[in-house]
């Protein structure tokens, strides 16, 4: 019985309080919330110079060898799964997207020691300074 009271003594109470919360909520200045503001644009906000220039890398001698067989092998992969699919002109693509990427990337590692050489040896014939 005593539980039972409790409960319906609660139960009035919690209108009541609901009421001045929302009441205290409501009594709050707008001019409070500065989310609302909007702020002037100076135009340097969010920009941040870098202190050193940020170098763009080559990607090295053996990365490209590298990549030659992953190509190759994408493209051949491709080439079989559409010839089992019955399309060969599809195949066909797929291969020589694949080759071509290949003879790109074998392209690019042999310019690579073509310059290492050339600079290796410039630097044994003529010694810097």
């Amino acid at each position: 019985m005593r539980k039972l009271f409790l409960i319906a003594l609660a139960l009035l109470f919690v209108p009541l309080f609901a009421e001045m919360v929302t009441a205290r909520a409501r009594s709050l200045p707008l001019e409070n919330n500065r989310n609302t503001e909007v702020k002037p644009s100076t135009g340097q906000e969010g920009r941040y110079r870098r202190r050193h220039q940020r170098r763009r890398h080559r990607r090295g001698i053996g990365q490209s060898y590298k990549q030659v067989g992953t190509s190759t092998g994408q493209g051949g992969a491709g080439f079989g799964k559409n010839i089992a699919r019955g399309k060969p002109i599809v195949a066909g693509r797929r291969l020589g997207k694949g080759l071509g990427r290949a003879g790109k990337n074998i392209g690019q590692g042999s310019a690579g020691v073509g310059r290492k050489v050339g600079n290796t040896t410039k630097d044994v014939v003529k010694p810097k300074p």
